[in-house]
């Protein structure tokens, strides 16, 4: 009898969560200081994930806002992980000048500024999201990066107050792309999850994301003022894909923030059906890079 060799799954099945009001109806914050917020529960929807491995045809950055790439690093788990003032300098040289370029290759601008890092560790399960905050993992719902409320005060983090509103005042469109990968082992466990929202033809940041105010945040010293974060609600006509076991040689390169909100990728780590029980904590790191578009 022939042996029939299994295909690969296209898809996979598990659960995001999403924004989902305040138990009081006012704006919803989190204050890490008394460790108190008025948010509701997270809506948690059950999704079916396309594998970007597989997709037909294959989805793109220029095209669909991410992408799946092979790109190894030489850069070890324990240099990620060197928090010391030499290690954080050799992230900030060697790997930075990897994603600047990599980042001009993906979007085909040379107006590219690689501003920060960050590593996560992603546990199988997250009691909350203070929890969550202390053990730096990714944010727990569905989230995009900046919105419109919070461009100038991040641009101002990293150029300065004079430099920040000349670049506003130059470029119609700014945007954050990130580079995302595992370290140390495959990225089993909640594997980023990427939104396709083309069906949506009047999508905004008003429409489809709201704002969560931070008080108090510890990670102010470290990323700067950022004010709120910026959730998105849930609607039925999102496209959710996913990486399956995607390796360390592997990233991820999407929109995390864009002054054209079309262009913006909502994201979030999906809990996924099918990750085995013994799976390893994700270990990631991303550099977010500054993008200022000339021909927009």
């Amino acid at each position: 009898m022939a042996i029939t060799a299994l295909k690969p799954a296209p898809s996979t099945t598990g659960t995001i969560d999403f924004f989902n009001g305040t138990k009081d109806g006012g704006e919803a914050y989190v204050d890490y200081s008394t460790q108190t917020n008025n948010l509701n529960k997270p809506l948690t929807v059950a999704v079916t994930a396309h594998d970007l491995r597989y997709a037909s045809p294959r989805l793109t950055w220029q095209k669909d806002n991410f992408e799946l790439m092979e790109r190894p690093t030489d850069v070890t788990a324990e240099q990620f992980l060197d928090k010391s003032p030499e290690g954080k300098s050799f992230i900030e040289g060697a790997y930075y000048r990897d994603c600047k370029a990599l980042v001009e290759e993906v979007t085909g601008c040379k107006n590219v500024v690689p501003f920060m890092y960050q590593t996560r560790h992603q546990p199988y399960v997250v009691k909350d999201i203070f929890d969550n905050r202390v053990k730096n993992g990714g944010l727990p719902a569905v989230h995009v990066d900046r919105d419109l409320g919070n461009l100038k005060h991040r641009l101002e983090w990293v150029f300065g107050e004079n430099q920040a509103k000349h670049l506003m005042q130059k470029y119609k469109r700014i945007g954050i792309v990130n580079v995302w990968r595992p370290f140390g082992a495959n990225a089993e466990v909640m594997p980023l999850a990427m939104i396709k929202h083309s069906a949506i033809e009047d999508l905004t940041y008003e429409s489809h994301m709201r704002r969560v105010y931070s008080r108090n945040d510890p990670m102010v010293g470290i990323k700067g003022f950022k004010g709120h974060e910026t959730s998105a609600i849930h609607d039925h006509r999102y496209l959710y894909y996913y990486v399956s076991n995607q390796t360390p040689d592997e990233v991820l390169v999407f929109n995390s923030f864009d002054t054209d909100v079309k262009k913006v990728v909502p994201h979030a780590g999906m809990l996924d059906n099918n990750t085995r029980e013994d799976a390893p904590d994700r270990r990631s790191v991303e550099v977010r890079c500054w993008v200022f578009y000339d021909d927009e």
